[in-house]
Parts: structure tokens; sequence; C-alpha cells
């Protein structure tokens, strides 16, 4: 889904619960950074295309 996206746009956004630490770990395993506090509770990571590249592991047959 987010390669189809990056054929798009350059910048994903995510928008996470403050305390949402699972969800957090995950996007930050695909190349995201943390952002900025969104509204309260929120926080929000910025995924960019070159960062999602950088994390993909090869598939390994």
């Amino acid at each position: 889904m987010i390669d189809n996206a990056f054929k798009y746009v350059d910048k994903i956004y995510f928008d996470i619960g403050r305390n949402n630490f699972r969800s957090r770990r995950a996007v930050e395993k695909l190349g995201a950074n943390f952002c900025d506090f969104a509204s309260e509770g929120m926080v929000v990571y910025k995924l960019d295309k070159l960062s999602f590249l950088k994390s993909k592991k090869p598939i390994l047959s």
C-alpha cells in the first residue's frame, strides 16, 4: 500500500496516539521519523520515499 502511495506523493504523514507505542515502533521500522506533536494526545511521524526505500529488506526466496 505504501509503495502505491509513493507513486503519487513524496512524503506520507502518520497521526498516531501518543501512547500507542506499538504503532509508533511499527512506522519507525518503515523508516518514518518523529515530526511533531499534533492535537492533544497525538504525534506525527513523517515517512519520505528515500527513507522507506532504505528501510526495505530484500525478500529472500
